[in-house]
């Protein structure tokens, strides 16, 4: 099955919104060292410049309480301005996507060339509102927006035909792995 269309600037924004909530997990594990040290220097720092022990325990919870925060509107409001700036640079009419799915995988031609994923190799295939996502990894996705299709119908089927595909090969992976 086929579908070409072209990406606006909303479509890789919802693609940006959808990684941005995965990558919470990956950031979570990622900033966990650099948190815990931020910590442990608040215990050294406070132990050094407080009068007592009480003082101490309580500049690190300070930073034990603002830190998760600060990271959480780092990571998800500041960044997301520029991410909205990005999209709307890569979208436009120069963005014209062609995706076709079958058995062996997923081809998408743009501009910048032709790629082809076989479906061992795709993380997830995610049908939510609008979009359908071809996930390549936790982080990068083929943005397939359902308004491609002449019919809400063959939308319906792209997307149900890719899960099927997708689940086919996770189980072929899983019984070769046996």
């Amino acid at each position: 099955m086929k579908v070409t269309y072209s990406l606006r600037p909303e479509d890789i924004w919802e693609a940006q919104k959808l990684v941005s909530r995965r990558r919470i997990g990956v950031l979570v594990r990622g900033y966990l060292a650099s948190y815990l040290a931020l910590v442990v220097l608040a215990l050294i720092v406070g132990g050094r410049f407080t009068n007592g022990e009480k003082q101490t325990w309580m500049m690190a919870a300070v930073v034990g309480l603002a830190g998760p925060p600060l990271l959480y509107l780092w990571q998800n409001v500041i960044r997301q301005q520029s991410a909205k700036k990005r999209a709307a640079a890569m979208a436009g009419p120069l963005t014209k996507r062609t995706v076709s799915i079958d058995a062996e995988g997923v081809r998408a031609k743009d501009r910048s060339g032709e790629d082809f994923t076989p479906w061992s190799e795709v993380d997830r295939v995610l049908d939510q509102g609008s979009y359908c996502f071809i996930m390549k990894s936790p982080i990068h996705a083929i943005i397939i927006p359902k308004r491609a299709f002449f019919k809400e119908e063959d939308a319906q089927k792209f997307a149900a035909m890719a899960t099927t595909y997708w689940r086919d090969a996770q189980a072929t992976n899983r019984g070769s792995q046996q």
